[in-house]
């Protein structure tokens, strides 16, 4: 038995694809000029390597504290009077 509405599918699959076709076509025309502009965009220039630190001063000596002032001397603990 052969298949009846094998040639409305052909039909039907023309006209869909022609929609498709035409909202494509359409579209070209009504948004494709949007991605054509004169707008330069400037590269942004390479980077420069960061100049090397300096060398750290020499190992100095801790300064004394200043005249007049005396160190702190530390703190004796109380006895404990726990037994």
């Amino acid at each position: 038995m052969a298949n009846d509405n094998q040639g409305s599918r052909t039909f039907l699959a023309i006209v869909l694809g022609g929609i498709v076709l035409a909202l494509v076509i359409a579209a070209y025309f009504m948004y494709g000029h949007k991605g054509e502009t004169n707008v330069k965009v400037e590269q942004p220039g390479t980077e420069q390597p960061a100049p090397a630190p300096a060398a750290p001063p020499a190992a100095e000596t801790p300064a004394a504290p200043p005249a007049g002032e005396a160190p702190a001397a530390p703190e004796t603990p109380a006895p404990s009077t726990n037994p």
